[in-house]
């Protein structure tokens, strides 16, 4: 073998063993970063290592927090320990995470490879005290949220007011939790005091206790829809009808007389005004339905200048309901005496048929004119 050859032989063997080199530290180094990869797949599929602890207070009516521990604990965690602590107990944890509401929930351990919704992130640990009321105050070691109501009823001659347990059942619905629901009759003496220490002017009325504050979104409520503070109680007092206690007298009742023609079959059903009189929450004592045929009918006519039927004449206190007199003013009229009588029964819109008793034309309300 010649020179040449045996030198181009030995480089061919070299660059074979170079090649073989290369492409071995390649392949080590994608083991290794494959290795690495994988020890990160497994770190990150690993359940965290977490420690729980439950803040509990001796709290009638709290929020109970064992749904939530055991939809933890269903999680892909490895939970490596679990303690219920009372408050007294965990006073340095309660310092530490700042918590201002008991029950409470504290998570710690490798928090950070968990997603715990509703949780926040304080310190070394996650912490959930977003108890809804009640709730035990760890600052003032009082329970919050366990609102006392009491109602004073009106006499019995309001038949037509409000039942104020009606609005305890509407916050209860909304949340609200009622430790103590007393009623009162209004000449009883726990009712007297009440009424003598809040200056309740009407009956009936509702006291709440200043628990009623734990709630934000219903205290708001209960402000627009009128309570009123009164020392710690928040008072209502009734809207129309109600009681006045310095005169004794009933206030917000509606006499309903309802004028028809019985022989105009094509005319609306006048009962619609009575659906339409309960949207603005005017409350009626007495109602009664009236011909244009009869005496009374004829009287009613001359009085009141009537031209159309079916009408309605209410009597009383229709005056005192607010903003139902600027209404009342764009379909009919308001008398000296506080008579209300309907006019327009074209405002009721296409469709409905009624009498003109000046032609004794029945008329049908057009769609293009609803207002004829």
């Amino acid at each position: 073998m010649n020179k040449a050859v045996t030198l181009l032989l030995l480089g061919g063997i070299s660059l074979l063993v170079l090649l073989s080199l290369i492409n071995a530290g390649i392949i080590l180094g994608l083991d290794s970063r494959m290795d690495a990869k994988i020890s990160q797949i497994k770190e990150a599929s690993r359940p965290a290592s977490i420690q729980l602890t439950l803040i509990q207070p001796d709290c009638d009516g709290c929020t109970d927090a064992s749904p939530l521990i055991e939809k933890i604990k269903q999680s892909n965690i490895n939970l490596t320990s679990e303690q219920a602590l009372s408050p007294q107990d965990a006073s340095s944890l309660i310092d530490a995470y700042g918590i201002k509401r008991l029950p409470a929930i504290i998570l710690e351990g490798e928090v950070g490879k968990i997603s715990a919704p509703n949780f926040e992130a304080r310190g070394n640990g996650l912490v959930y005290d977003q108890i809804a009321p009640p709730y035990y105050d760890p600052a003032s070691g009082t329970v919050r949220g366990r609102v006392n109501a009491q109602v004073i009823d009106a006499p019995s001659s309001c038949k037509q007011c409000l039942d104020m347990k009606t609005i305890v059942d509407i916050f209860t619905q909304q949340g609200v939790f009622f430790a103590s629901d007393a009623e009162f009759k209004a000449d009883d003496p726990q009712a007297q005091k009440l009424i003598r220490d809040n200056g309740i002017a009407v009956l009936p009325a509702l006291i709440f206790s200043e628990d009623a504050e734990a709630y934000p979104d219903v205290l708001q409520v209960m402000t627009q829809g009128g309570f009123k503070k009164s020392g710690n109680l928040y008072v209502y007092e009734s809207h129309l009808p109600y009681y006045n206690l310095s005169d004794k007298r009933v206030y917000g009742l509606v006499e309903l007389i309802m004028l028809t023609d019985k022989g105009c079959t094509a005319c609306y059903d006048v009962s619609l005004h009575k659906q339409i009189l309960a949207n603005f929450g005017v409350a009626i004592s007495s109602e009664k339905t009236v011909d244009i045929s009869s005496a009374e009918g004829q009287q009613l006519l001359q009085q009141h200048g009537i031209t159309s039927v079916p009408t309605i004449i209410l009597k009383g206190d229709a005056v005192l309901y607010p903003g139902f007199s600027d209404v009342w003013g764009t379909v009919g009229t308001i008398g000296k005496d506080n008579t209300f009588v309907f006019r327009d029964n074209g405002a009721l819109g296409a469709g409905f048929s009624y009498k003109n008793l000046t032609s004794g034309e029945v008329i049908t309300v057009p769609a293009e004119n609803p207002s004829a």
